[in-house]
């Protein structure tokens, strides 16, 4: 496939927010210990639960094999062992045989899904916005959950009730001449995504306006805010209805605080953004994309250990997801000043 200069800087994307990726999901993963039951909405069922055609072995016969692609880094062989059980799983369901291929990277994966080398990818959230923007032709199935029940985070603005300077920080309009702490410029959740959006609202951070403090890691930057640096701290939070978790951000500081919940407040949250989608190229039959489906809602339940074999770091079972969910992403892609600064800190 040749790849010319625009699937180049979103292919570049994918590399400079795969830290984001890394650390999020890290913090996912220490933080869920235990796995919930959790049911998919009434609507979203209502969907999935399309009739299947009648006559469903010509898709079979034309594909011969049913391929899905990983991101395997450097143990593309151990990887391909390790999600056996999952492969078993899906095999099972489909009814044909299933294959599949380790990428070593993220753009790997891309290339693969865009020149139909493959059926179905394991996404980060990135790297479906940026295959989608370059080929519209991949359509995500389902969303992995924590245990908390969140399928995605959002950005959040936080700041202290009780300020150390005369004029509080109380809202956005307040964030002019106070300094922003952030966990490294590199971090999507806490410096890239929200830059963008809040630019959208004239702040433009790391300006003479509205300076930063770059503390490098997200534990670096909860300490530095919790021992009285700057005015705010850009951070994140789960995506959930009630906003409330004993994840992200804001209740790593509460916890500092010894539970003290009226130390801080949130000024500003951004729009939510998901994890990775597991994806299937938009072409694939109907009934093929039920069964896919299908499988992903009952795998938590019905094997375990499929579940964990594709799904290690999101343990509480997949919801269904559209592509909606993934427009704010995609829409960050749309905008060329920010693909030139983004894809500028590769090298950083």
């Amino acid at each position: 496939m040749t790849i010319g200069k625009r699937p180049l800087i979103l292919f570049t994307l994918v590399l400079v927010f795969a830290g984001w990726v890394g650390v999020l999901e890290y913090q996912e993963t220490l933080a869920a210990n235990t796995k919930a039951d959790s049911s998919t909405s009434a609507n979203k069922e209502t969907v999935a639960a399309k009739s299947i055609p009648k006559i469903g072995t010509n898709w079979r016969k034309k594909l011969g094999v049913f391929r899905v692609g990983i991101v395997g880094g450097s143990r593309t062989i151990l990887e391909t062992r390790q999600v056996q059980p999952f492969k078993n799983a899906l095999q099972d369901s489909l009814g044909m045989p299933v294959e599949i291929f380790a990428a070593r990277d993220h753009a790997a994966l891309i290339e693969a899904i865009v020149g139909s080398r493959i059926e179905y990818a394991v996404f980060s959230a990135t790297a479906f916005s940026a295959t989608w923007k370059m080929c519209k032709c991949v359509e995500p199935i389902a969303v992995p959950t924590t245990a908390d029940g969140s399928s995605g985070f959002r950005s959040v603005l936080i700041t202290r009730k009780k300020a150390k300077r005369k004029s509080a920080v109380n809202r956005l309009s307040d964030l002019k001449g106070s300094t922003t702490v952030v966990p490294g410029k590199h971090s999507f959740s806490g410096y890239l995504y929200p830059k963008i959006e809040l630019g959208r609202s004239g702040i433009t951070l790391d300006t003479k306006n509205w300076p930063v403090e770059n503390m490098e890691t997200m534990d670096a930057a909860i300490q530095g805010f919790h021992e009285g640096k700057g005015d705010a701290l850009l951070g994140w939070m789960p995506a959930l209805a009630n906003n409330e978790s004993a994840r992200g951000t804001l209740a790593a500081l509460i916890e500092k605080a010894g539970g003290d919940k009226t130390a801080f407040r949130t000024i500003w949250t951004s729009p939510a953004l998901p994890h990775g989608p597991h994806a299937v190229r938009n072409n694939l039959a109907n009934e093929a994309k039920v069964i896919v489906w299908n499988t992903l809602r009952d795998l938590n339940q019905k094997g375990p250990k499929a579940y964990d074999a594709i799904e290690p770091l999101f343990g509480n079972g997949f919801q269904q997801a559209t592509l909606e969910d993934y427009r704010p992403l995609i829409n960050i892609l749309k905008i060329s000043s920010s693909l030139e600064e983004l894809s500028s800190k590769l090298d950083d």
